[in-house]
């Protein structure tokens, strides 16, 4: 099986990113600063928003929809400031995507509010999240923010739903 082909990984600055990127994290974030001093990730022609791991952010993640794109996000993150300890987590699944993640490694077995605050995200959008959402048998959080990134990637953004995601 061969390996997808390189994709052009770059940064920019964050007011580069996607305009339903900034909003998502402007609706969420305790403190929404924190995208000023994070990076578009610009993938191929599509600008993912990285919002650093500071204050009560205490991490952060981007799903990927490939290795070969996942190791070149990784690469073009690390040793930036607000990124440390960049990573790739390894999807153990063929239907669900890579994540790069940064910072403190997000809890396991803890409720979405745990994993919102984790985010740095408000207690107000985790009272939002949280009335609208149905926990899925079997606990864990919900993939709704790495779906609609990883479509947005895929050149589907027309298609990408809004969805209260907890990451």
């Amino acid at each position: 099986m061969a390996l997808p082909a390189r994709p052009f990984v770059d940064l920019l600055p964050p007011a580069k990113a996607e305009d339903e990127e900034v909003e998502y994290y402007r609706e969420r974030l305790e403190d929404p600063a924190l995208i000023e001093a994070g990076a578009a990730v610009l993938i191929d022609r599509y600008a993912l928003l990285a919002v650093p791991a500071a204050g009560q952010r205490r991490g952060g993640c981007l799903p990927m929809p490939d290795v070969v794109t996942a190791l070149a996000v990784r690469a073009v993150l690390a040793g930036r400031p607000g990124f440390p300890d960049v990573r790739l987590r390894w999807s153990p699944y063929l239907d669900a995507c890579h994540v790069v993640e940064w910072g403190e490694r997000p809890p396991v077995h803890e409720d979405d509010a745990a994993h919102g605050r984790f985010y740095g995200y408000s207690a107000e959008a985790i009272a939002r999240f949280e009335a609208g959402h149905v926990r899925p048998q079997g606990g864990g959080f919900s993939t709704a923010r790495l779906s609609a990134s990883a479509q947005l990637m895929a050149g589907s953004a027309s298609k990408v739903e809004k969805e209260e995601p907890s990451d």
